[in-house]
């Protein structure tokens, strides 16, 4: 007898604690550890889970890694030259799957909406998933010496790729022709490299250019931190008032004015309601002049670009260059055509436009 009235109370702890649990991830609370980039900390006496200072490096991992320039391995090896944090590439991978940084809390197979402030939005957690499904969909290995420009240009009169060929101390570059010949040429390297300066310079302000446009771009950014604060304030008091009346509706619910039914209901309501203010504070509160970083940081890659391709002996640095800037690599005869990605394709009119600025 006793031994069944044991086995009733663990059972019964047991659907205690799961029903615990399912309402906290309804009302978008974090149970467990918080992940890398946040921390759990007390609110108001309560459990609360907000950014530490390892945020802005989630967000930077995100960011670089939608640019399809970097695989987890090389993502570890940014994160621990740049920041000496040491994380395996399990860990590199749970962080750039894991929802949260997006709004949701993952448990089994069902995702709820928390109430914690975002890191990335949905648009970029998404755009990361799709370059990790693409990366790892079809892998293929490259043997022997690595090249600056293996594997990234096709022919333009067959779509065959470009393969390599080194002979007496030279690199060569030659349509494979295995659709059928068509009196494809051998192209050294150093042909490509001289169009691929050509092509970045291209694209590279002057330094008056760059002043101009970095001056108005502090202006702008100036008048919006007031802009953003007037917003930021607003959707705090309205999430305060949210917060207030799901404290009220609780406690109509404890007193028996509400029934299940009816509270679970207007509870999503306002769940739901908190987590598009929680994303939207999140943007405004992100955007601390990050629009300006950002466009200071392209502006930097682009005026160094020239002499970062031309003098720098790292073939890794190098194809990172062509990949975050050219898409579309093409053999054509002696000419490599290519197109630039956003945003470097709006700088190409620099020779058009004396100011560059738009």
């Amino acid at each position: 007898m006793g031994v069944l009235f044991a086995k009733s109370y663990v059972t019964q702890l047991t659907d205690n604690v799961k029903r615990s649990l399912e309402e906290k991830l309804r009302n978008g609370e974090l149970s467990t550890h918080a992940p890398f980039g946040y921390r759990n900390c007390r609110k108001d006496g309560k459990a609360f889970v907000e950014p530490d200072n390892h945020a802005p490096i989630v967000c930077e991992m995100f960011q670089r890694y939608a640019t399809s320039a970097y695989s987890l391995r090389s993502m570890r090896d940014w994160v621990f030259e740049s920041y000496a944090i040491k994380k395996p590439v399990s860990t590199i991978a749970h962080i750039l799957k894991n929802p949260f940084y997006c709004g949701f809390i993952l448990h089994g197979e069902k995702l709820y909406p928390h109430k914690y402030e975002v890191l990335v939005d949905k648009e970029l957690f998404d755009k990361v998933q799709s370059v990790l499904g693409r990366m790892h969909k079809t892998p293929h290995k490259y043997c022997g010496k690595p090249f600056v420009y293996r594997g990234l240009i096709t022919c333009s009169e067959c779509g065959c790729r470009i393969t390599i060929e080194e002979q007496k101390g030279h690199i060569y570059y030659h349509c494979t022709q295995h659709k059928g010949k068509h009196g494809a040429r051998y192209v050294r390297e150093e042909t490509f490299n001289a169009q691929v300066v050509q092509a970045l310079s291209d694209i590279c302000p002057t330094d008056e250019q760059y002043r101009i446009l970095i001056e108005a771009m502090q202006k702008e950014c100036a008048n919006d931190e007031e802009k953003r604060k007037a917003i930021l304030a607003h959707l705090v008091s309205e999430r305060s008032k949210n917060e207030k009346r799901a404290e009220r509706l609780f406690d109509l619910y404890l007193d028996g004015e509400l029934d299940k039914e009816e509270y679970q209901a207007r509870r999503q309501e306002l769940n739901a309601e908190r987590t598009v203010l929680n994303r939207q504070i999140a943007n405004v509160d992100n955007n601390t002049g990050e629009w300006f970083e950002n466009i200071q940081s392209i502006m930097d890659l682009v005026k160094n670009a020239p002499l970062l391709f031309e003098q720098s002996s790292k073939i890794p640095l190098k194809r990172q260059l062509l990949k975050i800037i050219f898409s579309n690599l093409e053999l054509s005869n002696n000419q490599l055509r290519y197109e630039y990605n956003k945003p470097f394709n709006l700088m190409t009119f620099r020779e058009k436009c004396p100011t560059w600025s738009g």
